[in-house]
């Protein structure tokens, strides 16, 4: 949790914190393997009445991030953006 972060900072700091990650090697078998790891970024929201909604968006933009290329940083959309709240109970809440 980042709070007062917003959503252009959350995401540079997840970026280095991916880049950070990307720089370590594991030792397997006396290989050198790469890391990396997607991220997924969410923001709180009017129609969040709990932690559920933010880590389902939170999840799926992860998903988005690997879908996308693994190894990356995804801000999940704005809840309302597409007309719903991605699955919240709290749908009027949003506006939509």
């Amino acid at each position: 949790l980042l709070p007062g972060c917003t959503e252009q900072r959350a995401t540079a700091i997840a970026d280095s914190i991916r880049e950070s990650i990307g720089r370590q090697q594991v030792l397997r078998g006396g290989r050198a393997l790469g890391v990396g790891v997607s991220i997924g970024i969410s923001a709180f929201s009017a129609c969040d009445e709990g932690s559920d909604c933010l880590l389902r968006r939170a999840d799926a933009a992860a998903y988005e991030a690997k879908r996308a290329g693994r190894n990356r940083v995804s801000l999940a959309q704005r809840p309302g953006a597409s007309g719903s709240c991605g699955g919240c109970e709290n749908e009027a809440a949003c506006g939509a």
